[in-house]
């Protein structure tokens, strides 16, 4: 009889962490850990993707053409794209816009194709699945536009934050 009250509370013990684990996403709240500090975590996080854009060499210089934007390969889905810069132009212009572009696949991507991240003001882009699976159009670049990039200083990051699966 103890055995079977014993056993009875243990599972309902087991029952209630389950729930938690599956309501929070994480043992984070009922154990005080984060998942990363748990042996075998509990669920798949998507970590953020980050592209560094420099403000010298991830230009598109317009004075002489010189156009060597960053590039990162993203699948298909919906993200929350964000921006954070220490870029300046002429060494004391605070640059806070990076301009991130993907292939249009013929003009057939009704997502969009051509974006302007500011910092503080984060965007939704949608990546739809291109023509082909080739690297360049599953990619993202990402550049400053200037007139003369050579006395430029730093570098914005972007973080591309995937929140959801493309329509």
């Amino acid at each position: 009889m103890v055995m079977k009250i014993a056993s009875k509370r243990f599972l309902m013990a087991v029952g209630i962490i389950l729930l938690l684990i599956y309501t929070t996403g994480s043992l984070e709240s009922t154990y005080g850990q984060t998942d990363s500090e748990l042996s075998h975590p509990v669920t798949a996080q998507v970590a953020p993707l980050k592209l560094t854009v420099n403000a010298i060499d991830n230009v598109l210089n317009i004075k002489d053409g010189y156009f060597n934007p960053a590039k990162m390969l993203l699948e298909e889905g919906i993200y929350k794209v964000s921006v954070k810069s220490s870029a300046n132009f002429a060494g004391t212009n605070y640059v806070d816009k990076v301009v991130i572009t993907r292939t249009t696949c013929g003009g057939k991507n009704p997502k969009g194709w051509y974006w302007v991240v500011e910092e503080n003001d984060p965007i939704y882009i949608e990546i739809t699945q291109p023509c082909t699976w080739n690297d360049d159009e599953r990619s993202v670049y990402a550049f400053f536009i200037d007139v003369w990039r050579l006395d430029n200083t730093g570098s914005a990051t972007l973080t591309f934050q995937k929140i959801g699966c493309s329509q």
